[in-house]
């Protein structure tokens, strides 16, 4: 595992920003559930008290019960519904950053470890050669490259992220 990853070192700033990112997206993704709490009980069953979302929500989208001639429930809702849409985009852009990401250090790490590959290949005996068929070693080589990538690539932030949200 730990050799695995040393392919990764090179571009650890990448991969900072990818965990930066990913701990950015599980946040966002804690929101929405309390938005529609808000929703039910500021919107929806008014009677019960406010939720402290909600003027936290109003304020940081710049909707106030006095700007827009309607209800307050009505208002609740548009700020509310405004809100959510807000948070959907910055999770929808910061999971193109996160793929974006995972997948540049993805094929380069598997880049840096083909050619780690292919330059121990070179250094074998010919005798190696002789027992073994050229194009099996290659194919296999290319095989377990692209598993470690699909690992890379989907593995690595599909658990970072589902960790992060458990934690969270």
């Amino acid at each position: 595992f730990k050799r695995i990853l040393s392919y990764m070192l090179p571009y650890r700033w990448q991969l900072f920003g990818m965990v930066i990112i990913t701990l950015m997206i599980t946040f966002l993704n804690l929101i929405p559930p309390k938005i529609v709490e808000a929703v039910i009980d500021g919107v929806l069953a008014p009677d019960s008290g406010q939720v402290p979302l909600l003027w936290t929500a109003l304020g940081w989208l710049g909707v106030s019960a006095g700007y827009l001639n309607t209800a307050p429930e009505t208002t609740l809702l548009l700020g509310l519904v405004l809100g959510w849409l807000v948070v959907r985009i910055l999770i929808w852009l910061g999971e193109i950053g996160t793929r974006w990401l995972s997948r540049w250090l993805g094929h380069r790490s598997v880049q840096d470890l083909r050619s780690d590959l292919y330059r121990r290949l070179q250094l074998v005996p010919l005798r190696f050669y002789d027992r073994r068929k050229v194009g099996s070693l290659i194919s296999r080589m290319t095989s377990d490259s692209d598993r470690v990538e699909v690992y890379y690539v989907i593995d690595i932030p599909f658990v970072m992220s589902n960790t992060f949200l458990f934690v969270g």
